[in-house]
């Protein structure tokens, strides 16, 4: 009796599969198209600044559907939940991060990891699926051009963007009908998505002062602009005027004139 007790203990018992991940591949399978997921992981992954998020939420994701442990310690009733409540929190979350882990770019990185760098005015924004994969909202910004400082000269732009945000107003508001700005737009990727340099820090918003004058500020108002410039315009034996080293010194102390941000641009842009 008791070898036969023992025998019984030892012996290994089938272990029950779960039913989460079976159920979780259902769903995804459902909502959505293999294809389009797999074009929207390498655009993500490839081209888009917030690569490293998804590589954390990657390790997170796979910790907790994995790892035996914790499994065992989340019943169904409360897993769905918290995981429907991290689905809410998500873009905000990613939007501060984004932010956070955005690197500080001087005007002449800036100038630098742009394609197409143009003034104009917005005249039209439209948010909408992108029209092959159809899972990625995007905002298509029409923008009349008053100038052009780098890449083909036009009259209108008109570029696409990947919206991050789960709320498609904040998008349209960076890119309000009839609002001027300086855009420092990245090269168009293979699938026809780009987005400012330095994110906010590529968009310069125009504005007038009393006097009439034309000032601009970015995104992080001119936070860093100048930063190490003098240094690295040595390094590569560019000259820089004698006014272009008056604004950078006093940058912070006043506001930016769009002639004075313009001069800068045509001249890093001329040793690219």
């Amino acid at each position: 009796m008791g070898r036969r007790v023992l025998h019984h203990l030892k012996a290994k018992r089938p272990r029950k599969k779960s039913s989460v991940p079976l159920l979780l591949d259902q769903t995804y399978a459902k909502d959505c198209h293999k294809s389009t997921l797999e074009h929207a992981r390498k655009y993500l992954w490839d081209v888009h600044p917030f690569h490293a998020i998804f590589h954390d939420l990657k390790n997170l994701a796979t910790q907790i559907y994995l790892w035996p442990a914790v499994m065992k310690r989340i019943s169904l009733g409360l897993f769905f939940p918290l995981f429907l409540l991290l689905l809410l929190l998500f873009p905000n979350v990613c939007h501060a991060q984004s932010e956070a882990r955005t690197l500080p770019r001087s005007l002449d990185q800036l100038t630098a990891e742009a394609g197409v760098i143009v003034h104009g005015y917005v005249v039209s924004t439209k948010v909408e699926p992108h029209p092959q994969l159809h899972n990625l909202m995007t905002v298509a910004v029409t923008v009349n051009v008053l100038d052009t400082y780098k890449g083909k000269a036009q009259k209108s732009l008109v570029f696409r963007q990947y919206i991050w945000d789960i709320d498609p107003t904040r998008a349209t508001a960076v890119y309000g009908k009839g609002k001027e700005m300086v855009l420092f737009l990245r090269p168009v990727s293979e699938y026809g998505l780009t987005s400012p340099a330095g994110l906010n820090q590529g968009v310069f918003h125009v504005s007038r002062t009393a006097s009439g004058q034309a000032i601009v500020a970015n995104g992080f108002g001119n936070r860093g602009l100048f930063n190490s410039i003098q240094e690295r315009a040595q390094t590569q034996g560019l000259r820089l005027s004698a006014h272009a080293l008056s604004v950078m010194q006093q940058a912070g102390t006043k506001p930016l004139l769009l002639t004075d941000l313009e001069e800068l641009i045509r001249t890093f842009a001329r040793t690219q």
